[in-house]
């Protein structure tokens, strides 16, 4: 019972990082990358089910995108 509240309130921790989305929701001329938040769109659809590791990935590599030219 106890291993079953710590998963509960470790996946409600994961659902508490905000999504990168600005509400700018508009594929690049490649139709890969979001223009607004800098997510793949595998990433966009995965953001749900991501854990928190998986979330804190997706916010690095968007950073990454954002800053290259």
């Amino acid at each position: 019972m106890v291993a079953r509240i710590k998963a509960f309130f470790s996946r409600a921790r994961d659902h508490l990082i905000e999504s990168p989305c600005i509400a700018v929701c508009k594929l690049d001329d490649a139709g890969r990358i979001c223009i607004g938040c800098y997510r793949t769109v595998d990433e966009i659809t995965t953001w749900p089910q991501l854990d928190r590791q998986g979330k804190y990935a997706v916010i690095e590599n968007a950073r990454r995108r954002r800053s290259s030219p």
